[in-house]
């Protein structure tokens, strides 16, 4: 392929990248992994251990990959969680250093973002919401962004929990039950 060519790798270890079954070195910073190196989880960890949390930087997943380095490109990866679901498809848990967690679908789309500290980067999310928050809600910031099929679901330091359509048109708010359902959902996960 021609994506396997410009990254000098085989068509089958690129396949093995694209669909979260193997790693691929980003950054190797001071240590001696070299870019665009590919590595299985066992060899990962082995990296982890050899050289320390943080001191290189490895992705799996193209659409993954994009999104970190786009919206989150000063940090670093802390924990990747594989869910196996039973009846849903697999999807993945990214932990970052700074606190933020960020759910990917088997697609390697982002499906939430969860900042402890900070804010959602505006970047993620529809300029129409932005808009929203930032003249109904001026001393609130984003920390969580969960998107959906019928739209996204915002949740504001100031625990407004906000709903808003495909094209980022305000919804309301969302209502105990949907709330407590949420509350439920991420316990059974």
């Amino acid at each position: 392929s021609r994506i396997g060519l410009i990254l000098d790798i085989s068509p089958r270890q690129l396949e093995r990248v694209l669909y979260f079954a193997t790693y691929i070195v980003l950054d190797p910073g001071e240590t001696k992994l070299v870019k665009q190196q590919v590595m299985n989880e066992q060899e990962y960890q082995q990296a982890v251990q050899e050289y320390g949390e943080g001191s290189f930087k490895a992705g799996m997943g193209a659409e993954a990959i994009k999104t970190l380095d786009t919206h989150f490109p000063k940090a670093k990866i802390s924990m990747i969680k594989v869910d196996r679901h039973l009846l849903k498809k697999t999807d993945y848990d990214v932990k970052l250093t700074n606190g933020t967690k960020i759910e990917f679908s088997n697609k390697g789309k982002w499906t939430s973002v969860e900042c402890k500290k900070g804010e959602v980067p505006a970047s993620l999310l529809l300029k129409a919401i932005t808009r929203h928050v930032a003249k109904n809600y001026p001393d609130a910031k984003i920390r969580k962004v969960k998107k959906k099929v019928s739209g996204y679901e915002i949740r504001l330091s100031d625990n407004n929990e906000l709903k808003y359509d495909l094209l980022g048109s305000f919804k309301g708010h969302l209502s105990k039950a949907e709330i407590d359902n949420e509350t439920e959902d991420e316990v059974t996960d």
